[in-house]
């Protein structure tokens, strides 16, 4: 899977990288960590092992929103959904089934 990646993002347009990360980068997005204890909707944190940055994240989110559950997926890094795909849904569809079953 990692090669599939890697291919993958080898055939990406460098402008059109570019302009996304400039646009849409998580640099360029208001920080709201301080408004997260506000939000009561159920959520799901997954975040890959190796993708410290992000379940460093996760680890913080997880004790402010009231309604959340983490999990971090053994294996995986930053493409949970690409490398792990199976365990992923997996994860998801029982999220969703939770909240359709606790209604």
């Amino acid at each position: 899977m990692k090669k599939l990646l890697k291919k993958k993002n080898q055939s990406n347009n460098s402008i059109g990288l570019k302009n996304s990360l400039l646009g849409f980068s998580t640099g360029k997005m208001k920080n709201y960590f301080k408004l997260a204890n506000k939000i009561n909707q159920k959520a799901l944190l997954i975040t890959g092992e190796l993708d410290n940055k992000f379940t460093n994240i996760a680890e913080k989110a997880i004790n402010i929103l009231p309604n959340a559950n983490f999990v971090k997926v053994k294996n995986a890094g930053h493409n949970v959904h690409l490398e792990k795909p199976q365990e992923f849904l997996k994860l998801l569809n029982a999220f969703l089934l939770n909240i359709r079953d606790n209604k």
